[in-house]
């Protein structure tokens, strides 16, 4: 076989796997991802993984304070990456903490892949209770805040 001819076939490989890579919605983010909202809680988001024009489901922790006491609730919800490759729709939802007195409350958010977002929050959605809005942004997933519960 020539040396032509290899070139050729490599060449010729590397445009298939192209155009076939090319066509498919890659992962761009698979990794935690933590926010801290505009109320001074904390969020983080386990394995989030981010797949253009598709939606994903995570689970998370939402953490907070009341005086020095740290409180953790669970979350589960969903991720949408826009065509566009950098809009984020997010939703969740956590469960009820009775303790605290923490109701179920969802958040419907838009923001980018790091999820610094802006959206609207519901408490008690199934009951049309008492809604507000809210603000996220990204911090470090290695805060103290996040080694309350392991």
């Amino acid at each position: 076989m020539k040396k032509k001819d290899v070139v050729k076939g490599s060449v010729f490989c590397i445009l298939v796997a192209v155009i076939m890579l090319g066509g498919m919605a890659m992962p761009v983010l698979a990794g935690d991802i933590c926010v801290e909202n505009s109320y001074g809680e904390y969020l983080r988001f386990h394995n989030v993984l981010l797949v253009k024009g598709s939606t994903t489901s995570f689970v998370g922790e939402w953490h907070w304070f009341s005086g020095d006491s740290p409180y953790t609730a669970t979350l589960i919800g969903a991720v949408t990456l826009l065509s566009d490759g950098v809009t984020t729709r997010i939703v969740f939802t956590n469960y009820p903490y009775s303790p605290q007195g923490i109701t179920a409350t969802a958040f419907v958010m838009v923001g980018d892949k790091k999820f610094n977002a802006t959206g609207t929050y519901y408490e008690e959605p199934f009951f049309n209770s008492s809604s507000g809005s809210d603000t996220w942004t990204n911090v470090s997933c290695n805060l103290p805040v996040f080694k309350t519960v392991e």
